[in-house]
């Protein structure tokens, strides 16, 4: 399994020039500087918020039930959402603020001085701007805000929407601006993004044949599939005219990471099938694109398609969430 070190190498010789002055020549570590967060398990059952950046573990609430699901960074100061003991919350730099009435927080973005956290309460979808939170779903269902992204003045979150509280049948759709704009009948959206008057979003929908990876303004664009096998889709990212898509192919109760570059899928792992795998959240950086996600419960970064593992092997962890920032 290749460290982190190797990998920073391996990244010299792709971004550096072929010049013989080592001043000119940075490492990946020099040039960016890349932090995650997860979850590890721990042996009662239960688990702790996890945050690592270049490689480096630490564990934001040793002594509660907590994990950590997003994050990101804005003029050096880390936020990261996630919860503590079923209370949504936050971290700015290490220091924890709880939502009110919030029990899940499942993204974050930051724009100049205004923090936004998507999440639920009680099973209803919400997000909370600055604190003050505002309800998405509807009281007769279940609802789920998975991804959050503000464009402007508008404000997007895509999730999904149940028709009662009884039923985990949802809706997949997105809001904006409050207003509810269903995709696709039985399934969810988990990543959403804006480019111009275009819309995509992306997750799964429960079919005979799922192998949608992302919508463009409501229209599939699909993946062809194996018999039996299914397109789960956790993120995506737009880079110039491209679609990157990350998550699994999934068939005969095993998971396959990938990632899609508009409808062409290339695996994130050697052996496909043998071992079960997600790809959970990408970023994209000067034309390199950064994926964290796991591998048998051990905890990975990709970059450029190269393996990073973030545990030494005694813990089961996830990684959850990647931001990039380049120095």
């Amino acid at each position: 399994m290749k460290n982190l070190k190797h990998i920073l190498l391996v990244m010299t010789i792709i971004l550096g020039s072929c010049t013989n002055d080592e001043s000119t020549e940075k490492s990946t570590q020099d040039k960016y500087t890349i932090h995650v967060v997860g979850v590890k398990d721990l042996t009662n059952g239960s688990t702790t918020a996890m945050y690592w950046k270049n490689g480096v573990a630490t564990e934001l609430t040793p002594d509660s039930r907590s994990e950590a699901t997003a994050i990101v960074v804005v003029n050096n100061d880390v936020y990261i959402s996630g919860r503590i003991e079923n209370k949504a919350c936050y971290w700015k730099n290490g220091v924890v603020t709880y939502l009110p009435e919030g029990d899940e927080a499942n993204d974050i973005k930051v724009i100049g001085n205004d923090v936004y956290v998507a999440g639920s309460n009680n099973i209803v979808a919400c997000y909370w701007k600055n604190g003050i939170k505002t309800i998405l779903g509807n009281n007769n269902g279940r609802s789920i805000a998975n991804k959050i992204i503000i464009e402007g003045a508008d404000v997007y979150v895509a999730g999904g929407q149940s028709q009662s509280s009884f039923s985990y049948d949802f809706t997949a759709l997105y809001w904006k601006n409050n207003i509810a704009n269903p995709v696709v009948d039985n399934g969810m959206l988990n990543a959403i993004g804006v480019q111009g008057d275009n819309v995509y979003v992306a997750g799964y929908e429960i079919t005979d044949i799922r192998n949608t990876i992302f919508w463009k303004n409501n229209t599939p664009v699909k993946y062809s599939i194996e018999n039996g096998k299914g397109v789960y889709v956790k993120d995506l990212q737009l880079n110039n005219n491209d679609v990157y898509a990350v998550g699994a192919i999934s068939g005969n109760r095993i998971s396959s990471a990938v990632y899609w570059k508009n409808n062409v899928a290339t695996p994130l792992i050697n052996s496909p099938g043998s071992t079960s795998s997600n790809a959970d959240d990408i970023t994209i950086v000067d034309d390199i694109f950064f994926i964290c996600g796991s591998e048998n419960s051990k905890a990975k970064i990709w970059i450029n398609n190269e393996e990073i593992l973030l545990i030494d092997g005694t813990n089961s962890e996830r990684a959850l969430g990647i931001f990039v920032v380049k120095k």
